[in-house]
């Protein structure tokens, strides 16, 4: 009775292990045939042309308007550079002070003047030090001249670059 009752158990479990695989794989094709209808473009172009026909004559209408208005404006860009240039010079004769040059408030503008006045001189002095740095680095190292070997040989390519040209030796030859 046992045999037949652990039988009759296990065709139970086996048939209800069916049920549940052909349950899973009803879902897996309903799963995979909406995957294939989601990426079938052909099918989402038809479905959604409206949408896209829409879409694309926007596109096209702003490119056209948009030439379309380049065109106008570049059309009409001198005439209406002249126009600025009249009404400028009208608006000038009419209300002068409007042109004139602003005043700067009374102490901001002491105090921007006197920062870019300390800003300059405190710049002027970090490269007139610089400056001074290499001259005097430059001094310390001889210059490699065309001078011969010694001051009484005369002035040949053999003796060239036998002795090195110091800015005093140089002084010294130039005047």
């Amino acid at each position: 009775m046992s045999e037949k009752h652990t039988k009759s158990n296990r065709e139970a479990l086996e048939h209800q292990a069916d049920l549940v695989r052909a349950n899973l794989m009803q879902h897996l094709d309903a799963i995979d045939r909406r995957r294939h209808e989601m990426f079938d473009v052909q099918r989402l172009a038809r479905k959604y042309f409206k949408q896209i026909a829409l879409a694309v004559a926007g596109g096209l209408v702003l490119g056209v308007g948009s030439v379309g208005l380049l065109t106008y404006r570049l059309a009409t860009r001198t005439r209406r550079i002249e126009d600025h240039r009249i009404r400028a010079v009208v608006g000038a004769w009419l209300r002068p002070e409007l042109v004139a040059k602003k005043k700067e408030p009374g102490i901001w503008g002491m105090v921007r003047k006197a920062a870019f006045s300390a800003l300059s001189t405190a710049l002027l002095n970090v490269a007139k030090h610089v400056i001074q740095e290499m001259v005097a680095a430059r001094e310390e190292q001889p210059i490699r001249g065309l001078l011969p070997a010694a001051e009484s040989e005369p002035l040949s390519i053999e003796g060239a670059y036998q002795t090195p040209m110091t800015p005093a030796l140089a002084n010294k030859i130039i005047g």
